[in-house]
């Protein structure tokens, strides 16, 4: 039997393995997510029942129809890491699978394949203002701040449009870009605006839309 162990942790898969009589040889971790523009990462860790050099290869399959791949040599002792590259940023919703082999002497020893969970997120957008409420003719400040999901900032190109509370579009800014993930805009209220809750919009250029 060639899977030994397995522990399923939140968003994580971490599992040992082995063959033959031999105690768990392997040390696999990886995040059940996968995103658009972000690459998969593998932690491999080989154990004491291990071979001196294992050949590990994985693959992102989608439908089973293979989408990245990526292989390395690791050796006994030294914890390493697989890097797949990202998935394409156009990619959607569909049934995604990471599977891992290894292999030693040209002999396979190791075989896992498990779901992954397509999360379509690759960033969050958040909207600052320099006020809650607002009188007529004041200056509003809008500063617009985009990250991706390992905090970095998140540089794209984006709209953005006030709506009065009626829904009527009072100003926009096309194509702004986000140098170091922020924008900075503002404008000025007229002498008679309407009263009530008025909206900031913000689309990136990836079709996913925020308010």
């Amino acid at each position: 039997m060639l899977l030994k162990g397995l522990l399923i942790l939140p968003h994580v898969l971490c599992f040992l393995s082995s063959f033959a009589a031999a105690g768990p040889m392997f040390l696999l971790t990886t995040s059940l997510e996968i995103r658009p523009g972000k690459n998969v990462i593998i932690g491999i860790d080989l154990l004491p029942d291990s071979p001196p050099v294992v050949k590990v290869e994985a693959e992102i399959l989608m439908d089973n129809i293979t989408l990245l791949q990526e292989e390395g040599l690791f050796q006994k002792g030294i914890v390493g890491k697989l890097v797949l590259p990202p998935l394409s940023s156009d990619s959607f919703y569909g049934n995604y699978e990471l599977q891992v082999k290894g292999f030693f002497e040209n002999k396979m020893i190791f075989f896992n394949r498990t779901s992954l969970d397509f999360k379509s997120k690759s960033f969050s957008v958040f909207i600052e203002t320099n006020s809650v409420f607002y009188k007529p003719g004041q200056e509003v400040k809008i500063r617009i701040l985009t990250f991706s999901t390992d905090l970095k900032p998140y540089t794209s190109t984006i709209d953005i449009h006030v709506m009065d509370p009626r829904g009527n579009l009072i100003e926009q800014w096309l194509e702004e870009k986000a140098e170091l993930g922020v924008v900075s805009i503002f404008f000025q209220l007229c002498d008679n605006p309407p009263l009530g809750d008025w909206s900031i919009k913000v689309k990136l250029h990836v079709s996913i839309l925020f308010s």
